[in-house]
């Protein structure tokens, strides 16, 4: 009996690590946005034999902007394990795509979002629970990720980014100036509409406050980058738990460069090795400018700023975080191309010589397979390409790759699941998902 129990553990613990490299379930893969599926087995040789297909045909009535949450599930009836994506477009619909078996491609749901503008984010899954969370204008729909049932709603004030679930809850930012946290366990109770069990303090400080980016979970702690007005943003990071749940951790201020304290654009937090990455930019500045900023995630103190990058504005997607040979690097978008910028938090901020690497980049995100010299970098481009490259910055086999016709940008985020990756149509272009697999 023992040794049956002895064997189910570990036949448990085997299907758990295969399967973990199926699922990209949420914007930036985790919960503290590295960008990195450190558990994909995509190698830049393997890469170099990817092939493009159309997964999914919205006939050019749907684009989609920005990214895609993929993962694996276990079908109640007939039992079977079934990758789903889920990808929101930008007229208010959310489909669940069926990717494996005879049926890859096949529309498994659709939904219509009841308040919806137009702005398209990423939608987040807990796997454990089956459940896929996207936002619409005012609020968070939680669907059941094999029927498409709506199981509940949470109301907030308005919503532009996308959700993070961390530990079993998810976390919604509101132009409120406020983060708003969801327990599904009370949620189910709720009898349709949910109330948050979590919700960041009131920042009475005579400036105006609006949340438009996904808030990134790391640490105890819930992050956010904030238009400051006038004085430029801030970054704030919320206490999760302990005496006073929603009270201001620390909150650091970041003032305009040059001659203007004027943002445009601003990224989610990325949260990796116990540091913060900022990317920021103004692009109607005459000159225009950007940057990339970098603070300790415990205390807020700044670690470096840097403004050097010529064409690095308009970025309005986090950089990709991960760790090669010991050191952390940090892959971010610009319009003369990839960077990749040394991300220690101490000595860093400088630009990996022979970097960029590609086409103009500006809103869509790099995606990571893999670690260390395994790795493979994917990003889509302003030009309609999408990119790929190992850590060194040699450029993979058969990328770049165009998607769609070539014409318009990429701004859709590549998500990485079961060595495929996945990109949408750019803003204006064919109404397609693709998969490089």
């Amino acid at each position: 009996m023992r040794q049956s129990k002895i064997a189910t553990l570990l036949f448990s613990l085997f299907l758990l690590l295969t399967l973990t490299n199926c699922n990209w379930l949420q914007f930036r893969y985790d919960a503290n946005h590295s960008g990195q599926n450190p558990f994909d087995g995509l190698t830049p040789g393997t890469a170099a034999a990817l092939t493009k297909i159309t997964v999914f045909d919205t006939h050019g009535q749907d684009v989609f902007d920005s990214s895609a949450a993929v993962g694996v599930f276990g079908d109640p009836w007939p039992w079977r394990f079934t990758t789903i994506a889920f990808v929101q477009g930008n007229s208010g619909t959310f489909y669940a795509i069926n990717i494996s078996g005879s049926g890859v491609g096949t529309l498994r749901w659709i939904s219509y979002l009841h308040v919806w503008q137009g702005f398209a984010s990423a939608p987040a899954v807990d796997g454990a629970l089956s459940i896929v969370y996207v936002r619409d204008n005012i609020g968070l729909n939680a669907f059941d990720v094999h029927t498409g049932t709506l199981l509940w709603y949470g109301l907030v004030s308005q919503a532009f980014g996308s959700p993070t679930v961390a530990n079993g809850i998810v976390y919604l930012a509101s132009d409120d100036g406020h983060i708003y946290g969801f327990d599904p366990s009370t949620c189910a109770n709720s009898g349709g509409v949910c109330q948050p069990t979590f919700k960041s303090v009131t920042l009475n400080d005579g400036l105006s406050h609006d949340f438009f980016s996904s808030p990134a979970v790391a640490n105890g702690l819930v992050y956010i980058a904030d238009f400051a007005g006038s004085v430029g943003f801030e970054v704030l990071a919320f206490n999760l738990g302990g005496g006073n749940p929603g009270s201001v951790n620390w909150r650091t201020l970041q003032n305009g460069p040059i001659s203007s304290t004027q943002f445009n654009f601003l990224t989610a937090p990325a949260v990796v090795n116990g540091v913060v990455y900022i990317g920021f930019g103004c692009g109607s500045c005459s000159p225009a400018y950007g940057g990339l900023r970098a603070y300790n995630a415990s205390t807020g103190a700044p670690c470096w700023n840097i403004l050097t990058l010529p064409k690095l504005r308009q970025i309005d997607s986090p950089a990709a975080v991960v760790t090669e040979n010991g050191v952390p690097f940090a892959y971010v978008g610009a319009f003369d191309g990839l960077y990749k910028i040394d991300a220690r938090c101490a000595g860093g901020g400088g630009v990996v010589p022979g970097w960029p690497k590609g086409g103009p980049i500006a809103r869509s995100s790099a995606a990571v397979a893999n670690t260390g010299s395994n790795e493979v970098i994917f990003v889509g481009s302003e030009d309609g390409k999408v990119y790929a490259y190992d850590s060194s910055g040699t450029s993979i086999t058969n990328f770049p790759q165009i998607v769609g016709d070539g014409i318009y940008p990429v701004i859709f985020s590549p998500a990485v699941a079961s060595q495929t990756v996945y990109v949408g149509c750019q803003d204006g272009g064919d109404g397609k998902l693709y998969a490089f697999r």
